[in-house]
């Protein structure tokens, strides 16, 4: 019974370790050799340290996109694992 709402869990932690930008800019600044750099750390810098914001927004848009197909990908594969009372 509890199935769907892992499956909620596992969707919002993929998407959020996707989207991981505090620790990195809080804690080392990308880190010695870019060891804590992310991809949204580097849309920030593309868009308010050189000043690329077409780059930034390009990169922003395919962030999206990454993240809509594994989301995708985790609902389809889903049906496998989650049980829901009300389908037979």
């Amino acid at each position: 019974m509890i199935s769907p709402s892992i499956l909620f869990v596992i969707i919002i932690q993929t998407m959020y370790n996707f989207q991981m930008f505090t620790e990195a800019l809080l804690l080392s600044k990308g880190g010695p050799n870019y060891s804590a750099y992310t991809f949204v750390y580097n849309i920030y810098k593309s868009a308010f340290t050189d000043l690329k914001f077409s780059m930034a927004m390009t990169q922003s848009i395919f962030l999206f996109a990454v993240i809509s197909l594994v989301t995708l990908i985790l609902m389809k594969v889903s049906n496998r694992f989650v049980y829901y009372e009300g389908e037979r």
